[in-house]
């Protein structure tokens, strides 16, 4: 068995690993102000090693179809190009805090060892239980549907336009 970036529509969208993300040594510092600075965050490797155990089982016992890492771009780039791919918006409704309460470090701040999984919602008590057999954070941010990247109140963005912009990347750099 393996897993894609590909959720299907009405699929639980979750979040596994529970590093507080951080704009030190960002993409989106790069990519906003120009600045390789700041401190990025220590990785945990006994951390980094339950989280991927975790992903691991449950991609053998079928539990989730669906896992991408939230790295360069953090967790708001880890889900558009999740939809992108999938072709299905997502609604998030539970956002994590970012590195001192800041709104941009929640989305585009990167932290080791955090990993967005979907799965049918039927499979989310299991997951859950065996989260906590693994001493993991386990947050269900929300829902995989409609048309629009939906996240939470910061900004909604139509899947068409993303998936344009997205494509136009690097013909944008020429």
């Amino acid at each position: 068995r393996h897993a894609t970036m590909r959720w299907q529509e009405g699929d639980a969208v979750s979040l596994i690993g529970g590093q507080c993300p951080t704009i030190g040594g960002s993409e989106y510092l790069f990519c906003r102000y120009g600045l390789t600075a700041g401190r990025p965050p220590d990785l945990d490797l006994d951390h980094e090693r339950r989280v991927q155990a975790f992903v691991r089982t449950l991609v053998a016992g079928g539990l989730v179809r669906t896992a991408h890492d939230c790295s360069e771009g953090g967790l708001a780039v880890a889900l558009a190009e999740m939809a992108i791919v999938s072709g299905v918006g997502v609604s998030v409704t539970s956002v994590p805090a970012g590195a001192d309460g800041r709104t941009d470090a929640a989305w585009f701040g990167e932290a080791p060892s955090r990993i967005v999984i979907a799965c049918e919602t039927a499979a989310l008590p299991e997951i859950e239980r065996r989260a906590g057999e693994f001493g993991l954070p386990l947050r269900h941010l929300g829902r995989a549907g409609s048309e629009e990247i939906e996240l939470g109140d910061a900004a909604a963005l139509p899947l068409a336009v993303a998936r344009s912009r997205y494509e136009s990347a690097l013909l944008d750099l020429s």
